[in-house]
Formats: structure tokens, C-alpha cells, sequence
């Protein structure tokens, strides 16, 4: 007697897989992914690398600029037995040698800033960042000598631990035999003096940059 219901494949059929060709292809696929990965990972941070030696160059450019500017403008710069014109002419010579300098740090930052790397490449990008933001530091401080010849003799606090925190970045990025050349040319110490010579500053800085004391101050131009 029939049932009205009829078994349809009553002994199961299996799937077919996906055949091994497919697994080769994606496989493949992916391999290829890797390489290029691994390429363009490469190449941002070869570029990387390039920006800061270029950056590094101009930093150590404008401090040899600046210091060779104060070794000139020496020892009228740092006398209280100068004239006060005089002094006042050298100290405006070398806040004018520091803003020359900013155009070209500035450029060498933006740069920097600039340098293409993939968003899932967060170690060169932390890289990137931290260089970044030593650069803005430098300039920060060439900014300050242009207005004010006095933090030419003052170390800003945090510069010595963004540079190290630069040079840390970018060796866990890049590989630390790639980078033990880059950061090492420019340090962020001020410009050296003559031993038991102090500077002649001036302002509201002038004690802690620990500025030879005069008996009269320094023309309402000399700090501008």
C-alpha cells in the first residue's frame, strides 16, 4: 500500500568539496598578500628612514649655524663689560641666524609628517608620530632663540626623552640595524660655552639659565 510519501535520496548524498585547486588559488592569493605586504612595509620604512637622515641633517645644519653665530658675535655676546648697543646688535644677529633656520626645519617636519605609510602598519606609524613630534620639539626651540636669545642656553624639558622615544620607535619599526645611524648625529644640547663663562641673558628666564649677573639691564630691544 503506498503511503503517498515518497523517500527522496534515502541513503544521504554527501557534499562535494571544494576541490584543491581552489585551496592551491587562495592559497596563493594570500602568499602573494604577504609578499607585497612585507614590500610595501619595507619601502614606507626605507622612506621613513630617508625623512629622518634629511631631518637630522637640517637639525645639526642650524645648530652649527646658530653656535657658529654665538662663537662670532664672542665675548661681546656674553660680556656685561660690552656696550649695551653693542651687545644688543650681536644678540639680534644671532636670533636672526635661528629664525633663518626654521623655514627649512619646518619643511623637513612637514616632510616627515607626510611620508605615506599603510593604517595597519601601526609600528611605522607610531614611528612616524614620534619623530614627528621630536622635529616640532627642534623647532619649538629654534623658534624660542629667534625671540629670545636666553633659551638658547636653556635644555627644554622632555627634549632628551623625544629624541630617545624617536630612536625607539623607529628601531622597533624598522629594525635597530637599520637605525642605529639615523638619531645619532644631532643631540638636543644647547650650545656650549667657555668653561667658567656664563651666559648674558636677560628676562624672566634669566636666573634659571643661571645668566652672569649686570649691573644694568639689557635694552628693551635686546630680548625682541
Amino acid at each position: 500500500m503506498s503511503t503517498g510519501r515518497e523517500v527522496i535520496g534515502g541513503g544521504g548524498q554527501r557534499r562535494p568539496g571544494v576541490p584543491v585547486h581552489v585551496w592551491l588559488l587562495l592559497g596563493a592569493i594570500v602568499g602573494l598578500l604577504l609578499v607585497g605586504d612585507g614590500v610595501a612595509r619595507r619601502l614606507e620604512a626605507d622612506a621613513l628612514l630617508d625623512r629622518a637622515r634629511q631631518g637630522q641633517a637640517t637639525v645639526a645644519f642650524a645648530d652649527r649655524r646658530v653656535t657658529a653665530t654665538v662663537q662670532y658675535a664672542s665675548p661681546q655676546l656674553t660680556s656685561p663689560d660690552a656696550p649695551a648697543a653693542v651687545r644688543a646688535d650681536l644678540q639680534a644677529l644671532v636670533r636672526r641666524e635661528a629664525a633663518g633656520q626654521v623655514a627649512s626645519l619646518r619643511r623637513r617636519r612637514d616632510q616627515a609628517d607626510r611620508t605615506p605609510v599603510l593604517p595597519w602598519h601601526r609600528p611605522l606609524r607610531r614611528a612616524r608620530t614620534a619623530y614627528v613630534a621630536h622635529l616640532d620639539a627642534r623647532l619649538a626651540r629654534l623658534q624660542a632663540v629667534s625671540q629670545d636669545l636666553s633659551a638658547l642656553y636653556i635644555r627644554p624639558p622632555g627634549l632628551e626623552e623625544q629624541l630617545q622615544a624617536a630612536r625607539t620607535a623607529l628601531a622597533a619599526a624598522a629594525g635597530a640595524a637599520r637605525t642605529q645611524d639615523v638619531l645619532g648625529a644631532a643631540g638636543p644640547g644647547t650650545v656650549g660655552l667657555r668653561a667658567g663663562r656664563r651666559p648674558y641673558c636677560h628676562g624672566a628666564r634669566a636666573e634659571s639659565a643661571g645668566c652672569a649677573p649686570v649691573a644694568a639691564g639689557p635694552p628693551a630691544s635686546a630680548g625682541r
